[in-house]
């Protein structure tokens, strides 16, 4: 009874680490579908429940009608999986299943030689698949998350070679055991000792994303700062201007007086022409009841002047006052910021830049269009930056105060075009 109990522990555990390396691998992958947490625990259930089930049957067409349906289901139902790329991802992963066996039995043959069907070397297999795994994943997302915080490889390779080594010595052990109480004991804690390491691993992961969160909320502080350090600069060159067309009345009736002192006096010309100068230089061409936007818009439009830009600005007198100052500044430069940095790189065709921000009914919406040299891409919800050495965080932080202040944000891409939408419910 008590060995019968343990070899059904033993595939219990191994059904576990299959639909574990399954849900991990689409978790790094490809992003969430919209679902409750409890779809995805109820999923993850039925699915292991259902391996087991198949494990324990051992009929071998329906072990491999599983290894491949499992994966796809997952990919379809909880991951945005649909194009033939990511069928391809997981077609590698199925075919990781079998190849990862082979290797741990080729290790086992070699480690345990003649007592291979001991028990405890089913967790040593386990162990080596779920090793073989996390060291794939490893090289994989060095490329594929290259800004994250890498995830150390001693925790990815000595800590499992430690429980390896000791899951072998138990099993040699047990070889020599005769007494059926202390086999029973050594390999109980030969299952122990796997679930540890699943629980090291688990901890080191979550370490590992902390981490990675906390570096990347360092950059984002960092470019508030400057960005709120920019838009002080702006607000100054704003608030000059201002200044400057409160006194042009003042201005204009000193020409006056000269003129009517002599028509023909040359300071009078001098002066005019001098005022007229600083007039076109500071002249405000945009204006709205938002100070905040007024600054950046008419910015951009001596930028998009300069650099040969087309913008297209529509802004409404709307209401902005639930969205702090600086998170207001962050979004909407970031925003304006990446899609000026995307026109600069066409050299070819036109560069248009598109603004619209209004008011309809209970929403409201910050629209931002720019052309773009190639399609932008996307790994894990992430639009990648098409400038070398950029981190391509901009919009990362836009989604975060988005997220904030409860709106919503939809990005459109098309071979030449990159669109943000940004909505807001103001009435609640």
């Amino acid at each position: 009874m008590l060995s019968i109990l343990t070899q059904l522990i033993f595939l219990f555990i191994s059904s576990f680490v299959s639909i574990y390396i399954v849900f991990d691998f689409m978790m790094r992958m490809f992003d969430k579908v919209q679902k409750t947490k409890a779809k995805y625990v109820l999923t993850f259930v039925g699915t292991w429940l259902l391996f087991f089930a198949s494990n324990i049957l051992s009929v071998p067409f329906l072990n491999i009608g599983l290894l491949f349906a499992i994966p796809i289901f997952v990919g379809i139902y909880l991951f945005n999986a649909g194009n033939k790329n990511d069928f391809f991802l997981i077609l590698l992963l199925i075919i990781f299943f079998p190849l990862s066996e082979i290797i741990s039995q080729l290790v086992q043959m070699v480690v345990f030689s003649e007592i291979f069907s001991i028990g405890p070397g089913h967790i040593f297999e386990d162990l080596m698949i779920f090793l073989i795994y996390r060291c794939t994943m490893f090289f994989v997302e060095k490329y594929v998350k290259p800004y994250e915080k890498r995830r150390q490889p001693i925790t990815i390779v000595v800590v499992p070679i430690i429980s390896l080594y000791i899951l072998a010595t138990i099993t040699f052990m047990i070889s020599q055991i005769e007494n059926r109480v202390i086999l029973f004991m050594a390999i109980w804690g030969c299952i122990l000792l796997f679930v540890l390491n699943m629980f090291v691993y688990y901890l080191f992961d979550r370490i590992s994303i902390l981490c990675s969160k906390e570096e990347k909320l360092l950059m984002k502080e960092q470019q508030a700062q400057m960005q709120n350090k920019y838009f002080l600069d702006l607000e100054r060159k704003y608030e000059s201007t201002r200044k400057l067309f409160h006194d042009i009345k003042r201005h204009v009736h000193l020409i006056e007086c000269l003129y009517e002192e002599n028509s023909e006096n040359s300071k009078a010309k001098e002066y005019v022409t001098e005022l007229l100068g600083q007039v076109d230089k500071a002249d405000i061409k945009f204006h709205t009841n938002n100070q905040i936007i007024n600054i950046l818009v008419n910015d951009k439009i001596a930028a998009a002047k300069y650099n040969g830009i087309k913008f297209i600005y529509n802004c409404e007198d709307v209401e902005f006052s639930f969205i702090q100052d600086i998170d207001l500044v962050t979004m909407l430069s970031n925003l304006l910021d990446n899609a000026f940095e995307a026109c600069m790189e066409i050299t070819k065709g036109e560069r248009v830049v598109e603004l619209c921000i209004c008011q309809i009914n209970d929403f409201l919406l910050v629209n931002v269009s720019n052309s773009c040299r190639t399609e932008v891409h996307k790994r894990k919800g992430i639009f990648k930056s098409t400038k070398a050495g950029h981190l391509g965080i901009g919009l990362s932080n836009v989604k975060d105060i988005v997220k904030k202040y409860d709106g919503t944000i939809e990005v459109y891409t098309k071979q030449d075009s990159f669109t943000v939408q940004i909505s807001f419910l103001t009435r609640k």
